[in-house]
């Protein structure tokens, strides 16, 4: 790699003033390394990328593990606050700064401070913070270290930038949101307070989450909406700026990010539900799974965080059911009216098993529908259909459904909502039926001739034959 120039390298190079209090601006390219460790032992890799509209180069296959140490002229004692240019394909890549002393490292930042996942090797983002001890001036040895991925390679690095940071201890600011708890996709509003001291005037309010700039505001009240993208915890951090450039100390708040309910494969009513079809999600949102452990994994699905999907019934079924573990599906009921239930199941034991159907409002209640007991089968691989007659109201669009076992002992192949009243307007009423009529279905779908009375679907259309 181009490690260094001829006569050795060095680490920063001076980019000037960034204003009259903010001190020297420092930026370390990051192939001009002065020392390194990688994991194979035989120095870093540099790549050529082409990004931010230039072409660059950038030290990429980094590992966690590896470091690089920067020899800094620093121009200014104080505190300085930094930027990272980079790219991360997937989350969960972390770093730290040290400073390398005669006496060990010391940490600069927190352990494994993340840096948000930017979605290609090719697309470069910044992370922003602060160092959380104040630089000497004069020759320092600033280290940095990967500390976190989820894969092989985690990150590609083109720069960092250190600006040297004016405090105004009398400026403060105050993070909160609409919800400690949001769901990945979904906005969260973010409101930072900030007041100044008498006589000084607020320039702007800085918001960032997890080291990602979300907004620059320059108009009270200072709100802006956030939207996570992946679940987990986010750490949003916020400072006011003066007139003059100073900054206050950072605010910080968490909160944490649920994973986006999406229905695994869409389900239509009336129709059968495969049970190994439940909910995209986790664990208590749109499944519950006594312990971690996969028993028997069919290798169906990779998103089941320990539901025990098994080859059973000439296909996959849901097996090694517990007590109070549960399932929830999203279906599409066509048609408004009554419905009735079918299960499939098998129980290789001696023990009755019940398994409890309710449907999920929007508030979060439950509404009670069927409670279905599956006695043995005589074998885990014999399933037979218990049936429930009890009719139960469903009006037309997106519903929610939990299956629960309540005692477990039973493998659930699929169920099926059957209409038995379909109470969806009638759009014509016909005494006699027409001597070339078109294809006519019955409520169930299945085609009828022209003696057939009652309810019928013609081209699109409801019409009741009398």
């Amino acid at each position: 790699g181009d490690d260094a120039d001829d006569d050795g390298g060095c680490a920063l190079k001076e980019v000037g003033h960034v204003g009259d209090d903010l001190g020297e601006s420092l930026v370390a390219v990051l192939r001009k390394v002065d020392s390194t460790h990688d994991a194979y032992g035989d120095g870093y890799d540099s790549c050529h990328e082409e990004h931010d509209e230039r072409a660059q180069y950038a030290v990429g296959y980094t590992e966690v593990g590896e470091w690089m140490e920067y020899t800094l002229d620093v121009k200014e004692s104080g505190l300085y606050a930094y930027e990272i240019r980079y790219s991360a394909p997937e989350a969960g890549t972390c770093f730290n700064f040290q400073l390398t002393t005669p006496e060990g490292q010391v940490l600069l930042t927190p352990e494994k401070t993340l840096l948000a996942k930017t979605g290609s090797w090719t697309t470069y983002k910044s992370s922003y913070g602060r160092l959380l001890l104040p630089l000497a001036e004069g020759r320092q040895i600033l280290r940095f270290s990967i500390t976190g991925g989820a894969s092989q390679y985690v990150t590609n690095l083109d720069y960092f930038k250190l600006t040297r940071v004016e405090l105004n201890e009398e400026l403060q600011v105050k993070l909160t949101t609409s919800q400690k708890k949001a769901m990945a996709g979904t906005p969260v509003e973010i409101t930072a307070e900030a007041v100044a001291p008498e006589g000084t005037d607020i320039k702007q309010v800085k918001v960032y989450a997890d080291g990602a700039l979300v907004r620059s505001l320059t108009e009270a009240p200072y709100t802006c909406t956030y939207t996570p993208s992946e679940k987990g915890a986010v750490t949003l951090t916020a400072a006011a700026i003066d007139t003059e450039g100073r900054e206050s100390a950072l605010a910080s708040l968490s909160f944490t990010v649920t994973a986006k309910r999406t229905p695994f494969k869409s389900h239509q009513v009336p129709g059968t539900i495969e049970a190994e079809d439940f909910d995209k999600g986790e664990e208590g949102l749109t499944y519950h799974d006594s312990d971690a452990e996969v028993h028997d994994d069919a290798k169906y699905r990779t998103d089941s965080e320990g539901v025990d999907i098994v080859s059973g019934n000439g296909g996959y079924v849901i097996g090694w059911t517990a007590s109070g573990e549960w399932l929830e599906y999203t279906i599409e009921v066509a048609n408004p009216g009554y419905y009735s239930l079918d299960m499939v199941a098998s129980n290789g034991t001696g023990t009755s098993a019940s398994v409890n159907f309710k449907r999920v409002n929007e508030n979060g209640s439950f509404t009670n529908l069927w409670s279905l007991s599956r006695s043995g089968t005589g074998s885990w691989s014999t399933y037979k259909t218990s049936k429930s007659g009890v009719k139960k109201l469903f009006e037309a669009g997106k519903q929610t459904i939990r299956v629960t076992f309540t005692n477990g002992n039973v493998n659930l192949d699929s169920f099926t909502l059957n209409c038995v009243e379909d109470l969806t307007p009638v759009n014509d009423v016909l005494q006699e039926v027409p001597s070339r009529p078109s294809a006519t279905y019955n409520l169930r779908g299945q085609r009828v001739d022209d003696s057939y009375r009652g309810i019928v679907i013609q081209n699109g259309r409801k019409i009741l034959r009398k």
